[in-house]
């Protein structure tokens, strides 16, 4: 087992009753750092669960020293990624949420992608099954129009934290708003590689939790978008097809919510 004397890598996990998938989640993390040999570390932010969470992290801490845990009361996941990060020491930062679990081999090319291109700050890459798209760096045009942002997918360099947080205050679609801001000031670039997947198959819009509030969602993409172009980063005639776009997308989430919906219940019956 690698040593943490002095991390290269923290990994934030915010865990809200995830008794059942955050073992799962931390054994995937764990064996990305170890197959790269990485001197890591790994914290679990224990977002105010009630249910046996607390129990299976300390089981965890107990089996490796490297994972690391804390409470707080429940503030929602920009705030436990916040301080997951305040309570980090490592060179780069990255994310996984409790209910996913890294592809192998993913950290190792998104780390050496870093290593080879050294104005890229932040690089994201796909969550799930879908098409994978090209490699390329985010730009405000093309993030108004498709949010390239999955925290679980994503390694960051630390200082980027010096100036940036997860905007605690929004609920919704606030991965988007944080990469809104980094931008301005930072490289980011979407790597086109299968990174992370659920722990179990989950529909793709309507589920339990935050995703299950689809016009909350909406909301908070449109906001995005008006920041946007209060940063001056997008032009009016962009804005407004972006705005007209991400409508779209949203009745389509809709119909795509509607229709898994009816087919569970019939599967039930």
């Amino acid at each position: 087992m690698v040593k943490n004397k002095a991390p290269f890598l923290s990994v934030i996990i915010p865990c809200f009753n995830c008794y059942k998938t955050i073992e799962q989640c931390v054994d995937s993390v764990v064996s990305e750092c170890e197959a790269n040999s990485l001197n890591y570390e790994i914290i679990c932010v224990n977002d105010g669960s009630t249910d046996a969470t607390l129990s299976v992290l300390e089981r965890l801490l107990g089996e490796n020293a490297n994972i690391k845990y804390f409470s707080q009361e429940n503030a929602g996941p920009s705030s436990a990624r916040n301080n997951g990060v305040k309570q980090s020491t490592g060179e780069l930062i990255a994310f996984c949420d409790s209910d996913d679990k890294w592809i192998a081999g993913k950290l190792a090319q998104q780390i050496a992608y870093l290593k080879e291109h050294s104005d890229v700050d932040f690089i994201s890459a796909k969550y799930g099954n879908g098409k994978l798209g090209k490699t390329q760096r985010i730009t405000y045009l093309n993030e108004v129009f498709h949010n390239f942002l999955c925290p679980q997918t994503s390694v960051l360099r630390r200082y980027i934290f010096d100036n940036y947080h997860f905007p605690e205050k929004q609920k919704y679609s606030e991965d988007m708003f944080f990469l809104l801001d980094v931008m301005q000031k930072h490289t980011c670039v979407y790597l086109a590689i299968r990174s992370t997947i659920p722990v179990f198959e989950k529909r793709i819009f309507g589920e339990s939790g935050l995703s299950a509030h689809l016009w909350e969602m909406e909301k908070g993409e449109l906001r995005n978008i008006r920041y946007a172009r209060r940063l001056r980063k997008i032009s009016l005639l962009i804005f407004v097809f972006a705005c007209l776009w991400s409508f779209t997308k949203f009745l389509r989430r809709c119909g795509i919510s509607f229709i898994d919906k009816h087919i569970s219940k019939k599967e039930r019956v």
